[in-house]
């Protein structure tokens, strides 16, 4: 499969004038980046589509509250992904995960996500 490349704001990378493409796991972890990025049911293509961010910076949510949610997103973009190792830092009003997690194709993503 094959993709447009985004850099870390979303925005199209281009290069010499030419759209430049995301191909295997590059792909499939910009796919998981832009799924934890989505709050569910603000994105009117899909409203399926991310995670409940109110179940990442919500009240009295805890670590695996988090880890529940982060999966469900994972299995948005490959229902056989599985985590490996799962951290949570919070600070004030933030929480930062950083996790390692593999599918059935043998892809493994390595993330650090902050919500804010």
């Amino acid at each position: 499969m094959k993709g447009f490349l985004l850099d870390q704001n979303g925005d199209l990378l281009l290069y010499n004038n030419e759209l430049q493409m995301a191909y295997g796991d590059d792909l499939t972890a910009q796919t998981v980046r832009m799924v934890l990025g989505t709050n569910k049911k603000d994105w009117f293509l899909n409203w399926d589509e991310g995670i409940q961010f109110q179940n990442i910076l919500g009240k009295h949510i805890t670590d695996d509250m988090l880890k529940t949610e982060v999966l469900a997103g994972l299995k948005q973009v490959d229902d056989t992904f599985a985590l490996d190792s799962f951290t949570v830092t919070r600070e004030a009003r933030t929480a930062t995960v950083q996790f390692t997690a593999h599918n059935s194709d043998g892809a493994v993503v390595e993330e650090v996500y902050t919500w804010a």
